[in-house]
């Protein structure tokens, strides 16, 4: 009974997990970048890490999924 919503639980935080991960590896290897990377590659980047950022808490997994994939 409880064991569905577990799994269901562990997924999203596995998956938030995650997200956080990419986001700070992401947000690390352009600043690392810095003056090397076209300005517009790095506001495309920030963009999708800000997305990630607004969806990563929400209880759904496919829009984090989406942004992470993004």
């Amino acid at each position: 009974m409880h064991a569905e919503e577990d799994k269901k639980n562990k997924e999203v935080i596995e998956t938030r997990n995650h997200a956080d991960t990419l986001i700070s590896v992401s947000e690390r290897t352009l600043k690392d970048a810095g003056d090397k990377a076209p300005e517009a590659d790095k506001k495309d980047v920030e963009a999708k890490i800000q997305a990630l950022k607004d969806v990563k808490d929400k209880p759904e997994l496919d829009p984090i999924k989406k942004a992470m994939d993004e």
